[in-house]
């Protein structure tokens, strides 16, 4: 048996950067708060010297909308919490409220779930329970795949679907597909 002991803080490393560089540019989509970025890379001493740059967002806010549904059509507490969402029922009506989506919402519907072992746990209930047919008689409905020499290809095809006909992604919250992907117009 073996211990390990990991330094955790990331300024210790980076201000060495910081102290020899003259300029160090952190470019990135998602990188806010800024505060919380500036607390993890940099030192008390080397802060004052950092400037912050952000752009507004791509997406007008009056074509975005959030919605948090707390029940599904059944009725059912859609409770994700680790010691519930295993539940049948859960699973069902979470299908239900995509499936009426799918049949409301046109184009692409990009779902993200906490880790690709509830997205498989969630996909093989539905394929059970006949619901995964039931949301793909409205549109097709694809999965993250795991290894990335698959993803370009379900990538591809979700796009082509999406544009043409309608298509739900199912996604993985940390996957390959959260960071990095724009899933504008008709895509999500």
């Amino acid at each position: 048996k073996e211990i390990a002991y990991v330094c955790m803080s990331v300024h210790l490393y980076f201000r060495e950067i910081l102290v020899e560089a003259r300029a160090v540019i952190i470019a990135g989509g998602t990188m806010q708060p800024f505060d919380a970025l500036k607390a993890a890379l940099v030192d008390a001493e080397c802060i004052a010297r950092v400037r912050t740059f952000a752009c507004g967002h791509v997406v007008d806010a009056a074509r975005v909308r959030v919605l948090a549904v707390a029940r599904g059509p059944a009725g059912t507490t859609l409770d994700y919490r680790f010691g519930s969402r295993s539940s049948t029922i859960v699973a069902h009506d979470t299908a239900a409220v995509l499936r009426n989506l799918a049949r409301t919402v046109r184009g692409g519907i990009v779902v993200f779930f906490p880790s690709y072992a509830y997205c498989e746990e969630l996909r093989k209930k539905w394929e059970q329970s006949g619901d995964l047919a039931r949301i793909g008689a409205s549109r097709p409905v694809f999965v993250e795949p795991r290894r990335t020499n698959e993803m370009e290809r379900i990538l591809s095809q979700y796009r082509a679907a999406a544009c043409e006909q309608g298509a739900v992604l199912l996604c993985v919250v940390g996957g390959k597909l959260s960071e990095g992907i724009n899933f504008n117009d008709d895509l999500g």
